[in-house]
C-alpha cells in the first residue's frame, strides 16, 4: 500500500477498493493480442489517461455498439461485440495485474495506485456490462427449472452469482458464445441449491410454525399457583375440623 499520508488523499471507497485488489490474486484470461503495441487503442479507442492527475478515473470507454451503451435494451450482442467486451474485461484485468506484479513486496507509489484504481474501475464497468446483458438468461432458466423445494428468489440469487463467476472464467478465444458457457454454470448452481435444500429437509422435515415458538411458562405457572391454593385451603379445612 502507499504511505498512510498519501493513502488518506484517496476517497474512502477507493481506499477500500485498493486494499481489496492488493489482498486478492489478480486473474485474467491471457491472449497474445495484449502484446500488440496499439492494443489499448484497438480495444478502448484511445490511450488511457487520468482525467484529473489527482483522481482515479480514465473516463468512459467508447460503446461496443456504435451510439448505444452495451446494456441498453434487451437485444443480445453479436458474437464479435461479445468478444470485444470480454477482451476489454481481460485487458483491463491484465493492466491491473501488471501494476500489482511490478510492485510485489514494494511500496506502491500513490501515482501508480491511482492508475491501478482507474484500471480496476474499468474492470468493474466491463464486468457489470456483461452481467447486465446476460441477466435475462438467469431469469429465463429459473422460470424453466422451477424447483418445488427451492424459493424462486433463491434460485435467482444463485444464478446471478454463477453468472458473475462465469464472466470471470470465460475464455472468448475458444469461439463459444458466453451464453453456452454460462448456462451450464447456472444449471450447476441450481443443482447445488436443490441438493442443499434437500439436505435441509432431511434435518428439518417440518415447516416453521411461529405458534411452536410461543412459551407456555405463564400458563403453567398459573396452574401451579391454583393447585397450591387448593392444597392450602384443603389443609386449613382439615386443621379446623
Amino acid at each position: 500500500l502507499p504511505a498512510r499520508a498519501s493513502l488518506d488523499r484517496l476517497p474512502e471507497v477507493d481506499q477500500q477498493l485498493l486494499a481489496k485488489v492488493l489482498a486478492e490474486p489478480v486473474e485474467y484470461m491471457h491472449t497474445d493480442m495484449f502484446a500488440r503495441p496499439r492494443v489499448e487503442v484497438e480495444l478502448l479507442g484511445h490511450k488511457a489517461s487520468l482525467l484529473d492527475p489527482h483522481g482515479t478515473d480514465y473516463g468512459p470507454m467508447p460503446p461496443i455498439r456504435a451510439g448505444e451503451p452495451v446494456h441498453a435494451g434487451v437485444s443480445a450482442l453479436s458474437a464479435e461485440e461479445e468478444k470485444t467486451l470480454f477482451l476489454r474485461l481481460n485487458y483491463t484485468r491484465y493492466r491491473v495485474y501488471r501494476i500489482v506484479e511490478a510492485h510485489t513486496k514494494k511500496r506502491l507509489p500513490i501515482g501508480q495506485a491511482r492508475h491501478l484504481l482507474a484500471w480496476q474501475h474499468r474492470v468493474l464497468h466491463c464486468r457489470a456490462d456483461i452481467v447486465r446483458t446476460n441477466v435475462p438468461l438467469v431469469l429465463a432458466m429459473a422460470k424453466r427449472t422451477r424447483l418445488a423445494t427451492v424459493d424462486f428468489s433463491e434460485l435467482i440469487s444463485e444464478g446471478n452469482m454463477a453468472l458473475l463467476r462465469s464472466a470471470d472464467k470465460f475464455d472468448c478465444e475458444r469461439g463459444f458464445k458466453f451464453s453456452t458457457y454460462a448456462c451450464r454454470a447456472i444449471l450447476k448452481s441450481f443443482s447445488r441449491v436443490a441438493m442443499k435444500a434437500s439436505r435441509y429437509r432431511l434435518h428439518f422435515p417440518t415447516e416453521f410454525d411461529p405458534s411452536l415458538e410461543r412459551s407456555d411458562f405463564a400458563e403453567r405457572r398459573r396452574e401451579n399457583e391454583e393447585a397450591d391454593c387448593v392444597d392450602e385451603v384443603r389443609t386449613m379445612i382439615m386443621a379446623n375440623r
